[in-house]
């Protein structure tokens, strides 16, 4: 007889309770070992509290010990410690696309552009590879209660809907992304191509966000871009509050490493709300980017990358 998996809902219910919300991690085991001691946390995951752990996605690439960050938030997640959603960076390893990063999975060497350095990363052993795919397609992708909303970019009503009943988001990826290749094919533009495989794939759409044409090209990821991300937290109006991470928010706005445009005005402060209701949070503080600081600003204290937990009910931000 053949037997299946059953793999978990794709829009989950969220813990009850006190929680502590941990941003991109991006593969900076030694930081996140940091945040969660100064957030309380034991050796073994556990608050004296009784608080749990949510983690927003992107626990992988870039950082010098993806395998390492991905153990310890499975270990968290099998004992019921912590929660955490689907990322844009777990989502392409699950559809099979190799992106600058994602060495420590596919193997390579990533050299520094105008630099020549190299990025050190622990790599993953064949094992390791097969608990991370079993893992990251049992993660959902949206997670929610009464008062609170957690998803790794974009909560868009119309997509979480799409998408509630469904799981295993790699698969659903692929299977609506069949459906639009007639739409795609028809497409007069490549920047129109881009948008629809972007903005009319749910799973696309909480994970890395509504997009629209960029005002002139950029680079970012290794990549030439024609597409930028839309703030749509400056729409938000449902009543519940909304905690997500994805989008480069910097401790020093004006000193930011990413390349792709920030959606945020210069002069808003990254530990405050976002929205028409003050009820969004964007807690990515670029850790993504420290390992890279390391190498390109070693003659100075980090300036721009950190990782951040938003505490709540309280609504504090604590960062490393």
């Amino acid at each position: 007889m053949k037997t299946t998996t059953a793999y978990q809902p794709l829009v989950q219910r969220l813990f009850t309770g006190e929680l502590d919300l941990i941003g991109d991690v991006h593969g900076g085991f030694a930081a996140l070992q940091v945040l969660l001691r100064k957030l309380g946390y034991n050796s073994d995951g556990e608050h004296p509290s009784g608080r749990r752990l949510v983690f927003l996605g992107d626990l992988i690439d870039r950082g010098e010990d993806s395998p390492a960050v991905f153990e310890l938030v499975s270990n968290l997640c099998a004992h019921e410690l912590a929660q955490c959603v689907l990322g844009n960076h777990e989502l392409n390893i699950l559809i099979k696309e190799e992106r600058q990063g994602a060495e420590w999975f596919w193997g390579g060497t990533r050299i520094l552009k105008n630099h020549g350095g190299c990025l050190p990363y622990a790599p993953s052993t064949a094992n390791q590879q097969q608990s991370f795919i079993k893992f990251v397609s049992a993660l959902p992708v949206a997670l929610e209660r009464d008062d609170l909303r957690v998803v790794h970019a974009c909560w868009h009503n119309e997509s979480i809907n799409a998408l509630r009943g469904k799981s295993h988001g790699g698969l659903v990826h692929d299977q609506i992304n069949q459906q639009l290749l007639p739409l795609k094919k028809n497409a007069q533009t490549i920047v129109e191509r881009c948008l629809i495989d972007q903005n009319d794939n749910p799973i696309k759409v909480v994970t890395s966000g509504l997009e629209k044409m960029a005002k002139s090209t950029f680079f970012a990821g290794g990549r030439p871009r024609k597409t930028e991300r839309i703030p749509w937290w400056e729409t938000y109006r449902d009543h519940q509050a909304v905690v997500f991470g994805h989008y480069w928010h910097s401790k020093s706005p004006l000193q930011r490493l990413s390349k792709i445009p920030s959606p945020f005005p210069l002069h808003h402060r990254a530990n405050t709300p976002l929205g028409p209701r003050h009820n969004a949070w964007c807690i990515d503080f670029s850790n993504g980017h420290r390992n890279e600081e390391k190498i390109r600003r070693p003659w100075q204290p980090q300036t721009v990358a950190a990782l951040a937990a938003l505490r709540w009910p309280e609504q504090e931000v604590l960062s490393i």
